[in-house]
């Protein structure tokens, strides 16, 4: 729990599996303190505030399963997810990958996804 929230850890989902759980948490890093419970903005604003440099949209997809797909390359699974209201939307899903990646996917929403590393 970081925060006041609870992530979902998935450690055999790394590119680089199997892993212990020590390094699942290098690989996440510091990304999960960006969030917090008690803040009501949206979750990409939260980590854009929180990672203090711009954020670009690198495309592709994040299916139903969370798995994030780019045209070319490897599929990735989340390593890390949580659930956060806050924002216009809904809520949205937030995903880590390997590579510092991260997706916000909300709830009727559009998908955005950046690397933060």
């Amino acid at each position: 729990m970081a925060n006041g929230i609870t992530w979902l850890l998935y450690p055999n989902n790394s590119q680089h599996a199997p892993i212990t759980d020590n390094q699942l948490v290098d690989m996440i890093g510091i990304i999960p303190s960006f969030f917090s419970s008690n803040d009501v903005s949206a979750p990409l604003d939260q980590a854009a505030k929180g990672y203090g440099f711009p954020l670009g949209n690198l495309g592709g997809t994040v299916n139903a399963e969370g798995e994030y797909q780019y045209p070319d390359d490897p599929t990735l699974k989340p390593i890390a997810a949580c659930f956060l209201a806050g924002g216009d939307s809904a809520g949205t899903y937030v995903f880590i990958y390997d590579y510092g990646i991260v997706a916000f996917v909300p709830l009727g929403g559009d998908q955005f996804v950046c690397r933060m590393d």
